[in-house]
């Protein structure tokens, strides 16, 4: 539900689901994941990393926080093109 609000960059309620769902569960990498892609979509990098990090504390096994964080701290000669977000869309994973 969040992610998809992400993907058709309804944003403001997607932050608010995200931020509710973290809120309600510290323990669950998808909430920071996607919280992750809210800044990245924002634009703010180094909280988007930050938060990628965090998912991968909390499961050094979710996927798609690993690829979130090694696509964004990837060096890229094309510029700011980190490439394709991850934002975990297999049913365990969704908000």
């Amino acid at each position: 539900m969040a992610s998809d609000m992400l993907k058709d960059s309804q944003i403001a309620k997607a932050e608010r689901i995200i931020r509710d769902n973290i809120s309600k569960d510290l323990l669950n990498p998808l909430g920071f994941n996607l919280m992750g892609i809210f800044y990245e979509l924002d634009g703010d990098i180094i909280n988007a990393i930050k938060c990628y990090r965090i998912a991968c504390q909390i499961d050094s096994s979710y996927v798609p926080s690993i690829n979130n964080l090694r696509r964004i701290t990837a060096f890229s000669l094309s510029g700011n093109d980190f490439g394709k977000m991850d934002y975990g869309t297999e049913e365990k994973d969704r908000l």
